[in-house]
């Protein structure tokens, strides 16, 4: 199964704790786990689907507050 996702640190016992967007070119996007986990774990899954989401969005900007348009002609 194609996840879209790169595991780019493990644990002592292999398990993976960090994860990478692959599916992006020049994403950044990154998601530590607290606990090891394994490369197809339910909660990695998650946040990856999260973020493609969120990346879908293109007039979405940080904390949620959509893009304001500045108009050339508005007083100051």
């Amino acid at each position: 199964m194609e996840s879209g996702y790169t595991v780019t640190k493990r644990g002592p016992n292999g398990q993976a704790q960090e994860i990478r967007c692959a599916t992006h070119t020049g994403c950044t996007w990154t998601t530590v786990s607290a606990g090891a986990r394994s490369d197809q774990d339910p909660v990695f899954v998650a946040q990856f689907a999260h973020h493609l989401r969120v990346a879908s969005e293109p007039e979405r900007q940080a904390f949620g507050h959509l893009r304001r348009s500045r108009a050339k002609d508005k007083p100051r």
